[in-house]
Order: C-alpha cells, then structure tokens, then sequence
C-alpha cells in the first residue's frame, strides 16, 4: 500500500483535478504546468474521444482530433493556479477543446 516513510495526511489536503485537454494544445498544457510548478504527478491517458463543448474528436475522417486526458492530485493551493492555465489555454486557443473537473 503506502510506504513506511508516506505521510498519510497528505493525501487528505489533495484534490482530484481532470482534464481533458485537446491533443493540439497538450504541449501547451504541460508546459504551462512545468512554468508554474504544478501537475508534477499525474497519470496521462492518451487518445481518449469524445463529444464536448469543442464539438466531437473521435480520431476519425468525419470527427478528427483527439484529446488527451490528465489525472492530477495537487494541494487544494494549487487549483487557482490550474483555473489560471485553463483561462490561458481558452483565450488563446479557443477552438481546440480544454475542459477540466474537480472531485
């Protein structure tokens, strides 16, 4: 399970933040997350389709475009921040498809 040296407590500040990020900015993202030391652990789901806001990016003829999608825990600190980078993200590439949920 957890380490001998894992501070349990930790786990207790962390919110669960997805998102899923249009392969076309995923660079972007990550970059933006490495400039304000964010997002450092996560686990990346490449390829992932879908139908949102952006409209649908099924990988196929008729609806190109994929999306990656990120799974973050990061110190409820850190959520201005991420709200900061999707902002960025949306203003600057407002087509591509950016969109994250907090549980």
């Amino acid at each position: 399970m957890f380490s001998k040296k894992a501070n349990c407590n930790i786990f207790l500040a962390m919110q669960r933040i997805e998102f899923i990020i249009s392969q076309s900015v995923d660079e972007i993202f990550t970059q933006l997350c490495e400039k304000y030391q964010v997002g450092k652990f996560y686990t990346r789901i490449p390829n992932v389709t879908g139908n949102g806001f952006s409209g649908a990016k099924l990988g196929t003829e008729e609806n190109p475009g994929l999306n990656n999608m990120y799974i973050i825990y990061a110190p409820k600190e850190d959520i201005p921040v991420f709200k900061k980078i999707i902002e960025t993200l949306r203003t600057q590439y407002p087509d591509a498809g950016v969109a994250c949920f907090l549980s």
